[in-house]
């Protein structure tokens, strides 16, 4: 019969548990867990080099689209400070434009005033006076002229009284002038412009 001995020496070495029959003891797992360690540090290392590396790429990106954005801004700033001064000068143009055309609206409501106080005067004016001066402003008309005598220069007046243009009418002088043809009267007359 062969005898089988179960149990074990102390001097036979057994790998499976780090012993070795000098009775030295070493872990073959746990440098095997220290090499597995040191592995997984270096890979961490290596994604977080990584990480950096693509972090920096990303933002050098985001970088130069923002100094490109910077750049187009500035471009639009300048091109709209262009249009910002044709603006400027159009709306120059446009006051200088609306100055001229209230100018000319001015001056032909006046030329229409005149037109229609002339009009108004050859109308009512007798036919035994004349006109010598007759002068517009502001909405003041003044006369002077020479009648046959009081009687005309009052029929003038009240003439100019009963018109619908002329208002406040006021003799200022009316002299007696001797001349070859007999005896005239020079008369001066004011009045305020109405509904003209």
């Amino acid at each position: 019969m062969i005898k089988v001995n179960l149990l074990r020496d102390s001097h036979t070495a057994t790998i499976r548990e780090g012993t070795f029959y000098d009775g030295e003891v070493t872990s073959v797992t746990s440098s095997f867990g220290l090499i597995v360690k040191m592995a997984m540090l270096l890979v961490s290392f290596f994604i977080f080099v990584f990480y950096l590396d693509h972090e920096e790429t990303q933002k050098s990106t985001e970088l130069k689209a923002l100094e490109n954005s910077i750049a187009r801004k500035t471009e639009e700033k300048a091109s709209l400070a262009n249009a910002i001064k044709t603006v400027e000068m159009f709306k120059k143009e446009k006051e200088r434009v609306t100055v001229q055309i209230d100018t000319i609206k001015a001056l032909s409501r006046e030329r229409l005033r005149n037109v229609k106080a002339l009009e108004a005067l050859q109308n009512i004016f007798p036919e035994k006076a004349w006109l010598t001066m007759f002068k517009i402003e502001d909405n003041n008309a003044k006369l002077e002229g020479s009648a046959i005598d009081d009687k005309v220069v009052a029929e003038l007046m009240s003439s100019l009284e009963e018109n619908i243009y002329f208002a406040n009418v006021r003799l200022i002088k009316s002299v007696e002038q001797q001349s070859k043809s007999g005896t005239l009267k020079d008369f001066s007359i004011e009045c305020s412009l109405e509904g003209i």
